[in-house]
């Protein structure tokens, strides 16, 4: 049996100033439904954040996710691979955004949850759509973009024709799934189709030279990257900061270690320490006669075994022995470089293009770069071989998600082969050739390699 109670038996009053009573037992429906409404602020501030925390957190998966992708033998370029997966994951914090307020619209207008729910996942859609067209135009993807497009009509034109259907939820719905499915076109048929990319080389042999998970100190610019590793005649030599070594007054100072390792096995043969300033890593360059010079106070040049030859070369030699290439980087768009460290032929880099011009300036060739874009990364003595490297960073502070070395026919400019690295650095792996460009040494103090050219 049922008791009607009149609410006012439990009502329980709260003073606020003298005269004026606030109840809780019985609340006013239009204040009730108003309290409703107001939810939806807090929600909608809760999903903000919600959204902004899984954006920061996302990228932790784009590393895992392309050393995954390689590991099963998927052979697509790393932007590839990550299209499809930040599309997903912009969807996901797009629904993050959305849809706790959708619910709570319907909790407020006591409409039925799946009808917000459809508009949700629509704007939600049409969000995702944004961010595709927005990344299309900075990649230049043009079938993304269009793909953008047309989800965007579809979804908009389900809505037009659920207003005047009878089913309108699965006709809305149906719109919804289908522009979902038109945003992942691109990104899914280009994985399908991957392009090909040159053989990887023989690898010889890979060392361990320092054993340590951060070697931002030796591999902190891309300046550095040609500058720490050099084959001269029978050995492979490398420099690296191999720890604090105290302090010269006010300055730290570091210990910094010369390695010169067997460039048939890898073993080491020989080594040198030498304390130096914090930060004034010692430079080393392949000189004539299979010498190096090594660009420490004071300057120094030894043999491939770490001899020293004689008298102390100057500062000034240090600096331009070997190839200098300090300014030869990729420029922006369709500007050309050539300022170019060898003689004939000449090679210029610039709008993902490489070009060898002869002496006069005349075109001799020009052939694509291998994943669109690149930074010098050496080249042979002769000239017969030069690499670029392409890599992709993200995060503050920012850390490597792929890294890539291509070598080209210094005479045709054709790819001829793709050293991917598995043990990524803080920035750029270092880099050398030897003078004939049969060998590549490439890697950091925790996995150095040498690989023989086809």
């Amino acid at each position: 049996m049922r008791f009607s109670v009149p609410c006012n038996r439990f009502l329980r009053a709260a003073t606020i100033h003298p005269g004026e009573e606030l109840y809780f037992g019985c609340m006013n429906p239009r204040l009730r439904a108003d309290l409703k409404w107001l939810l939806i602020l807090p929600v909608l501030a809760a999903s903000m954040v919600a959204a902004m925390v899984a954006l920061e957190f996302s990228i932790i998966l784009d590393r895992p996710f392309i050393t995954r992708a390689f590991a099963l033998g998927i052979n697509s370029s790393p932007p590839s691979l990550l299209r499809p997966l930040h599309l997903l994951v912009m969807l996901g914090i797009a629904f993050i955004l959305v849809l706790p307020s959708a619910l709570s619209v319907a909790f407020a207008g006591r409409v039925r949850p799946r009808v917000c729910l459809a508009w949700g996942f629509s704007i939600a859609t049409l969000l995702t759509a944004a961010f595709v067209s927005f990344t299309a135009a900075a990649s230049s993807l043009p079938a993304a973009r269009w793909a953008a497009g047309v989800a965007v009509a579809i979804v908009v034109g389900g809505i037009v024709l659920a207003r005047f259907g009878s089913q309108r939820y699965r006709t809305h719905a149906l719109a919804t799934t289908l522009g979902i499915a038109v945003l992942f076109i691109p990104s899914l048929a280009a994985l399908a189709h991957p392009k090909k990319y040159p053989p990887e080389p023989q690898r010889v042999w890979s060392a361990v030279l320092q054993e340590e998970t951060w070697q931002g100190m030796n591999t902190g610019s891309e300046y550095a990257a040609t500058r720490q590793v050099v084959v001269a005649g029978d050995r492979v030599l490398a420099v690296f900061d191999a720890g604090s070594a105290g302090y010269e007054g006010n300055w730290p100072v570091s210990n910094y270690r010369l390695l010169s390792l067997d460039i048939a096995t890898g073993t080491k043969k020989n080594e040198i320490d030498f304390p130096g300033r914090w930060g004034s890593m010692p430079y080393i360059y392949s000189a004539e006669n299979s010498q190096i010079d090594v660009q420490s106070n004071p300057p120094r040049r030894l043999n491939p075994d770490l001899s020293p030859v004689g008298e102390a070369v100057s500062t000034a030699a240090a600096k331009t022995s070997g190839k200098e290439a300090a300014t030869l980087k990729t420029p922006g768009r369709c500007e050309f470089n050539s300022q170019i460290p060898v003689t004939l032929p000449s090679w210029q880099f610039g709008c993902s293009t490489v070009r060898i011009v002869d002496s006069e300036g005349k075109l001799l060739t020009e052939q694509p770069v291998v994943g669109g874009f690149g930074g010098f990364a050496g080249e042979s003595r002769d000239g017969s071989r030069f690499a670029l490297v392409s890599s992709e960073s993200e995060g503050d502070p920012s850390f490597l998600l792929y890294e890539h070395f291509t070598i080209y026919d210094g005479s045709t400019a054709n790819a001829i082969a793709m050293v991917p690295i598995k043990n990524l650095p803080e920035r750029q792996s270092w880099s050398a050739f030897s003078p004939d460009g049969k060998y590549f040494a490439v890697g950091n103090p925790n996995n150095l390699s040498l690989y023989r050219l086809p």
